[in-house]
């Protein structure tokens, strides 16, 4: 579920923090269990935050008979 947490946090930024690396985060904290994380962003934004938009075009005839 971290995974879900994670992008929501990160979905609405355009700059991202640099992520530490996994020695670092072991030496700081040496009795916790040390897991990397792997989030798609696109992804996410893709499924959850993408809102239907209408447009009006103007087809030709014959594309429009083909469409259906």
């Amino acid at each position: 579920m971290i995974e879900k947490v994670l992008a929501v946090f990160l979905a609405d930024k355009n700059d991202y923090f640099v992520s530490s690396s996994i020695n670092e985060i072991a030496k700081l904290y040496p009795n916790a269990d040390v897991a990397l994380v792997g989030i798609d962003i696109d992804a996410f934004r893709r499924k959850y935050r993408s809102r239907t938009v209408r447009k009006n075009i103007t087809l030709p005839e014959l594309l429009k008979y083909l469409a259906v």
